[in-house]
């Protein structure tokens, strides 16, 4: 299977969404890595697949901009399948109940949403290789 990157991230409440998912997947391209996106209108949650994306991501980025439930649960999958994820937030962003909650990378505006995004694609994969 190819190296990809799973991005959990608020959909309907961010309207920078589509904005964002062309900094992820230009990145994910620049990186070598396959992405696998939310998406905007996606039917039922199948925990089963989600769980099996985890355990065959390369790499997991969570934005937990909005505070957002959905996030929070997938979040809480990773954490239960023993995975971490790299956690962003847009700047002021409060962060719940997580046992990596010291570690966000935040941003400001999108060109900082790229920087953020970059380090987080890239750093798991430079430990994971060592």
């Amino acid at each position: 299977m190819d190296p990809y990157a799973l991005v959990i991230a608020p959909v309907r409440s961010d309207p920078e969404f589509e904005a964002k998912m062309q900094i992820v997947r230009a990145v994910c391209h620049f990186a070598g890595l396959g992405c696998r996106l939310p998406k905007m209108n996606p039917g039922k949650f199948q925990v089963e697949a989600a769980i099996e994306a985890i355990l065959g991501a390369t790499v997991i980025v969570a934005d937990l901009t909005y505070a957002r439930p959905s996030c929070y649960y997938e979040l809480g999958l990773v954490e239960g399948a023993g995975r971490r994820a790299s956690l962003v937030a847009v700047t002021g962003t409060e962060i719940f109940q997580h046992s990596e909650r010291g570690s966000v990378a935040y941003y400001d505006d999108l060109a900082a949403y790229e920087l953020v995004l970059t380090h987080a694609l890239d750093g798991p994969r430079q430990e994971a290789s060592k």
